[in-house]
């Protein structure tokens, strides 16, 4: 039923549905948090959080030829980040949502083995949570949620196990982060920048 679907979707707009492919990924974010602000008080706070990732994304592979071509796709991803402070003082969980727009240049040198480049434009949100000892009128668990611009580069590599089913390793590089303001008592200027890198494989389905 889907692909018959999908199929009716691809005349109207005039293009080949067995180019249509559909993927599910599982990886680890990488969040790099970046301070100002906190004075005397950033000793506290996490530096660098790994967790787990969780992807699904559904596109258009486009061909130049037999080897090469663009591949359009619609991805989302969640991810969670933990980490605590050197001092064991301050623990993060850090979880975001990131949708994109993506155009990847593939190129296969085998029928088995390719690589790909490009990049992703769209939108991310974090929802982190610092717990912290209990300080004077203020509660010892922070959280907030921002949102903003994204736009990852995409690398990785391609393993095409046949014509339908192909496998990938690849990496999400965010060239910008998100950033926000903090305030509490001690540090009533603070910010934080927050960035997540993704090393994640995947599993796609060309129809």
């Amino acid at each position: 039923m889907f692909r018959k679907v999908f199929l009716i979707l691809f005349l109207v707009l005039g293009l080949n549905a067995n180019n249509l492919f559909v993927g599910v990924n599982a990886g680890i974010p990488i969040t790099t948090p970046k301070y100002s602000g906190l004075g005397m008080l950033q000793s506290m706070f996490p530096e660098t959080g790994i967790g787990y990732s969780l992807g699904i994304n559904v596109g258009y592979k486009s061909n130049f030829g037999p080897n090469n071509g663009l591949k359009y796709y619609l991805e989302y991803i969640y991810s969670e980040s933990y980490s605590e402070s050197d001092t064991k003082d301050v623990k993060a969980d850090i979880n975001s949502q990131l949708i994109t727009l993506n155009v990847d240049y593939y190129y296969n040198f085998t029928n088995l083995f390719g690589v790909y480049a490009g990049l992703g434009i769209g939108y991310v949100s974090y929802n982190p949570k610092y717990t912290m000892p209990p300080l004077p009128s203020m509660s010892s668990t922070i959280e907030l949620t921002k949102g903003g611009f994204a736009l990852p580069l995409n690398l990785g590599l391609l393993f095409n196990i046949n014509k339908h089913h192909g496998l990938s390793l690849g990496a999400k590089i965010p060239l910008i982060g998100c950033k926000y303001k903090v305030s509490f008592p001690g540090a009533d200027n603070a910010s934080v920048k927050l960035s997540t890198y993704i090393v994640s494989a995947g599993y796609n389905y060309t129809f």
